[in-house]
């Protein structure tokens, strides 16, 4: 079956909140469903776990039924149906899987050339998911890890995402102002407004436009066309952005993020 919104795939829908478009110095990605085309992994892992020892959980059949699975924020999800402590054993679980799914992840399309066309270290990730696989997916897709990401935060790194966003703005030099961080999920966006940071949805990841648009992001990115485009018109063209390479802060911080090597 198809995790793809087929309205979201033939019209490109980018939608911007603000007044005026906005360039920025730097931009910072969640992975998965932003740079990463997983969404049917992710709902595979969940059914193994499901199948093998969380039977409460409902079967998800539609796309939308993932977006609901990630609905508010993310230290919530599934506490509607499991226990607290319960849910995060799912989602520890759930992360192993998609470890050892990585060989079968892909990129979406275009974004390879999407991240090598940004300048040196300009650009980040920030994800729940474990930064050996996020880095293994880009070894094996591109060839190596792109010059433009200073670093790879993961999940396994203590803190938040907002704390984490935070604290790679303050080591670029600034409090946020000139920083976007594209995500697609609700919690995403609630993570960066509360930098705060612009926040970018996409609608081809987790969840779909009705679902991401909750939580008000300041630009609504429908394909990973409308992302390259993105990347093209208002980061990679942003006046005056001199590389932003990471050589302090987060390389003494307690995040401690391994260079894009």
């Amino acid at each position: 079956m198809s995790w793809r919104n087929p309205t979201d795939v033939a019209t490109p829908r980018a939608h911007q909140t603000q007044e005026t478009p906005h360039t920025y110095r730097h931009v910072i990605f969640d992975f998965d469903g932003v740079l990463c085309d997983n969404a049917a992994l992710a709902v595979e892992a969940y059914h193994l776990l499901r199948d093998r020892e969380f039977h409460e959980l409902p079967s998800l059949t539609r796309r939308a039924d993932l977006g609901d699975v990630c609905a508010g924020p993310s230290r919530e999800w599934l506490h509607d149906q499991l226990e607290p402590a319960r849910a995060a054993r799912f989602w520890t679980k759930h992360e192993q899987n998609l470890g050892v799914f990585a060989r079968r992840m892909r990129l979406f399309e275009g974004i390879s050339d999407a991240l090598l066309a940004l300048p040196p270290g300009r650009a980040a990730v920030v994800t729940g998911g474990r930064a050996e696989r996020i880095r293994e997916v880009l070894h094996r897709e591109m060839g190596a890890v792109p010059l433009c990401l200073a670093a790879i935060v993961g999940g396994e790194t203590p803190g938040t995402k907002t704390d984490k966003i935070r604290e790679i703005c303050a080591d670029w030099g600034h409090g946020g102002e000139d920083t976007a961080f594209v995500g697609d999920t609700e919690s995403d966006m609630l993570s960066a407004h509360a930098v705060p940071v612009d926040a970018v949805a996409v609608g081809y990841g987790y969840q779909i436009r009705e679902q991401v648009m909750r939580s008000q992001p300041n630009v609504y990115l429908g394909t990973p066309a409308e992302l390259a485009r993105f990347l093209s018109d208002r980061v990679r063209a942003c006046p005056d952005a001199s590389p932003g390479l990471l050589t302090g802060g987060l390389q003494g911080s307690p995040l401690s993020p391994e260079k894009a090597t």
